[in-house]
């Protein structure tokens, strides 16, 4: 796949994990819906996977940390990564190779840490000057 398809990918990811609603019961039973991820959630994860090389290992950790204490500690926590679990399960990424992975991944990471900043309006090539300068 060329670099171009591969950006369009990461895009996809990056937006799709901002967008992404998990619904969660809480304590008392009631529902509760978490919004988007957190993206030191998502880099946690990528991280891994670039250790470890292998996307079948990044799905079973990504299901493994849904039902482990840690997530339960919160049901936000859970929630990001019922969302993550969610996009990458739809991604297509098994798909690729683990060089076409990682640089899909790698820029999934920043586009969503950009995004989250909320600049995903404000593109650099986009961005007038300041008024004055020239």
């Amino acid at each position: 796949m060329d670099r171009i398809n591969l950006i369009k990918k990461a895009e996809a990811i990056a937006k799709d994990l901002i967008s992404a609603k998990a619904q969660i019961k809480d304590n008392r039973g009631r529902i509760q819906f978490i919004d988007g991820t957190d993206p030191n959630e998502y880099s946690k994860i990528v991280k891994y996977y670039f250790k470890e090389k292998d996307i079948k290992k990044l799905s079973s950790l990504v299901q493994s940390l849904i039902k482990s204490p840690f997530a339960q500690r919160s049901n936000r926590t859970k929630g990001y990564y019922i969302n993550i679990e969610s996009v990458l399960r739809k991604s297509g990424l098994d798909k690729l190779n683990y060089k076409e992975a990682s640089y899909v991944l790698g820029w999934s990471e920043k586009l969503l840490k950009y995004y989250k900043a909320g600049r995903e309006e404000e593109s650099p090539k986009s961005k007038k000057p300041p008024p004055g300068r020239r």
